[in-house]
């Protein structure tokens, strides 16, 4: 599990995500032109772009006192949940066409630009960047329905805490009362975007194999 709260955690980034599209729009591109094109200092895209590589998601390629990037090829990444969230990003992006995109992310009829996609994006990724949320996302997806109080003492979260993270997930549709059970939740139906929803159905498969 700390696998999914890492990797949601370095995509749950406004800069970091123009980044990656900057990769894909601008194949082979410096690290100087790409922190032109993300509106970021030189130091800071250095950064990002370091985690970026580092779950394979870009790759670099040194030539003389330049660093070109590029996206990362599918045989570079073996974990499976790491590959299948490689790929559902590679494409996200790899079409560069916002239109289609906001739908992805956004929702049918949606409009906006591509800053509206990456606000999408960091809290549809945001939802899985705590433990404590995976875990009890978990519970429910073994037991099918619990209480709030089954929830806390299966995994020894206080009364307030545990609060917080069920009403996100509550928000972000991934969860709902359970109908004439007070204080009990399940798992939603699928309402999400197609991105929001693909992206559960990885984060659902990566959690039964704990």
């Amino acid at each position: 599990m700390e696998l999914i709260v890492a990797v949601c955690r370095t995509l749950a980034n406004r800069p970091r995500l123009r980044l990656l599209h900057a990769v894909y729009t601008q194949p082979d591109a410096t690290v100087k032109a790409l922190a032109k094109a993300a509106r970021q200092p030189l130091y800071t895209t250095s950064h990002h772009l370091k985690l970026l590589r580092n779950y394979r998601f870009i790759q670099t390629k040194p030539s003389g006192r330049r660093v070109y990037c590029q996206a990362a090829q599918q045989h570079a990444v073996t974990q499976p949940f790491l590959r299948a969230l490689h790929q559902l990003v590679h494409d996200l992006f790899v079409h560069d066409n916002l239109r289609r995109t906001l739908v992805q992310v956004c929702g049918k009829g949606a409009k906006g630009s591509w800053e509206d996609v990456f606000d999408a994006l960091v809290q549809a990724f945001t939802t899985y960047t705590h433990l404590r949320r995976l875990l009890i996302l978990r519970e429910v997806i073994i037991h099918g329905s619990l209480s709030t109080v089954e929830l806390r003492n299966s995994i020894g979260m206080s009364q307030d805490a545990m609060g917080r993270h069920v009403t996100k997930l509550c928000r972000r549709r991934l969860l709902l009362s359970e109908p004439g059970k007070p204080g009990h939740c399940r798992l939603a139906l699928p309402s999400n975007p197609p991105l929001q929803r693909t992206l559960w159905k990885l984060v659902r498969q990566e959690l039964k194999r704990f």
